[in-house]
């Protein structure tokens, strides 16, 4: 990963963001956010939009939540969303360009 550490990458979707990355010439919007009522976590929820570089509309390209943080994110990274690759994947040739 380029820009940040793995670790960090990790945490920041653990305690939710909204992070813009990049990979295969492609633009990414990767959004990360718990669902909290009275102290509780209800839901974890990771969204993912590829940019559409000449109108900058987004796609959505991955949509999912789970009761559990550390379930939402591992299915994030294991799921086959980059061209039948997942997130582990393709690690390694991931720019961050702006965690939020």
């Amino acid at each position: 990963m380029i820009g940040t550490t793995f670790q960090e990458f990790y945490d920041k979707l653990y305690y939710g963001t909204d992070i813009e990355m990049s990979y295969g010439g492609s633009d990414y919007i990767l959004s990360s956010a718990g669902l909290v009522v009275n102290d509780k976590l209800i839901k974890h929820e990771i969204r993912l939009y590829k940019i559409n570089t000449s109108d900058k509309l987004l796609k959505s390209m991955y949509e999912q939540s789970c009761p559990k943080t550390e379930d939402s994110i591992n299915n994030f990274l294991n799921a086959k969303i980059f061209d039948g690759k997942s997130f582990l994947e393709i690690e390694n040739n991931v720019q961050i360009d702006t965690i939020l």
